[in-house]
């Protein structure tokens, strides 16, 4: 028995409406999975910590959905190798936090190598962190103890 066509529309709209629902349920479990890494946290405290920075942003800073289509996004575990590009919105800017981070072995801990803020409109780059040197230049390398968390 042939369907009519008032039951085909009803399939495809509830299909239709089930693949958006899953589409975005898998979008945002993404996102959590990369906000929920210490190299995403620990970039961000460096960020909160520079005051060039939170001047040049205004505050409040908050962080906006991270593309997943752009190309430079990519963290391989099993290489030990992270970097993100993070949008931001201050008070004042706009602008995208590059954010790379490497680890000896899987399972260890992110450590955060360099940190950079690239405003939008600007060809300004605002180096936030270098592994080893603060922004004033001094090295750093031998204080084990230092934490971000």
């Amino acid at each position: 028995m042939p369907m009519s066509f008032q039951n085909l529309r009803g399939i495809a709209v509830v299909t239709g409406f089930a693949t958006l629902g899953g589409c975005a349920f898998f979008y945002k479990k993404i996102q959590d999975n990369l906000i929920s890494g210490t190299y995403y946290s620990k970039s961000l405290l460096l960020l909160k910590d520079h005051e060039d920075a939170k001047t040049l942003l205004g505050v409040p800073i908050k962080t906006k959905f991270i593309d997943l289509s752009d190309s430079f996004n990519a963290i391989d575990g099993q290489k030990g190798v992270a970097q993100l590009a993070i949008p931001l919105r201050g008070s004042r800017e706009k602008g995208i936090l590059y954010t790379w981070s490497s680890r000896a072995n899987p399972g260890d801990d992110w450590t955060v190598t360099k940190v950079e803020l690239h405003l939008k409109g600007s060809s300004r780059i605002e180096t936030i962190y270098v592994e080893g040197q603060t922004s004033e230049g001094v090295d750093h390398s031998e204080d084990e103890d230092r934490e971000f968390r």
